[in-house]
C-alpha cells in the first residue's frame, strides 16, 4: 500500500509539515483554512505550498515531494553537466520538469533514485534560476 502524505509550509511557523491534508471551512464556508494533520496536532499552512508525498525517494532515501527541486549528474562523459528538475503533478502523473531542456521527464523509481533533493522551490527559488541561466 503506497503511503499518501502531504507537505506544507505553516503560515506561523514558516516550516514545513508533513501528515494528512484537509480544508476547514467555518459554518457559512466563507472563511476556510487549508490544514496538515501531524500527528494530532493541527497546522494551518499555506496553501500554494501543499504538494503532495510522489512516493518516490531521492539517491539518499529521502521522500520526494511535488515542488522538490532534484539534481544529478547523469552524463559520464560529462560529469560536470548538472539535469535538474522541479516536480510536479503534470497529465495524471508526477513528472520533473527538466530545467535545462524545457520539457517533462516521466518520474519512476528508477529516475527518481538517482538524483537527490537540492531544495524546494518555495525556500529555494534562486536554484530555478540557476538552472535557467547555464
Amino acid at each position: 500500500m503506497r503511503d499518501i502524505l502531504f507537505r506544507g509550509k505553516t503560515i506561523l511557523g514558516s516550516f514545513f509539515v508533513t501528515g494528512s491534508y484537509y480544508k476547514s471551512c467555518d459554518l457559512y464556508g466563507n472563511e476556510c483554512n487549508e490544514i496538515l494533520l501531524q500527528l494530532g496536532n493541527k497546522y494551518i499552512v499555506a496553501p500554494e505550498t501543499v504538494g503532495q508525498y510522489t512516493g518516490f525517494k531521492d539517491m539518499h532515501g529521502k521522500k520526494i515531494f511535488e515542488g522538490d527541486i532534484i539534481s544529478a549528474h547523469l552524463d559520464d562523459l560529462f560529469p560536470e553537466e548538472e539535469s535538474r528538475h522541479v516536480v510536479k503533478f503534470h497529465d495524471g502523473a508526477f513528472r520533473g520538469w527538466n530545467l535545462n531542456f524545457k520539457m517533462w521527464d516521466d518520474l519512476d523509481s528508477g529516475f527518481a533514485s538517482r538524483f537527490q533533493i537540492i531544495g524546494n522551490e518555495f525556500d529555494n527559488p534562486e536554484l530555478l534560476e540557476v538552472a535557467k541561466n547555464d
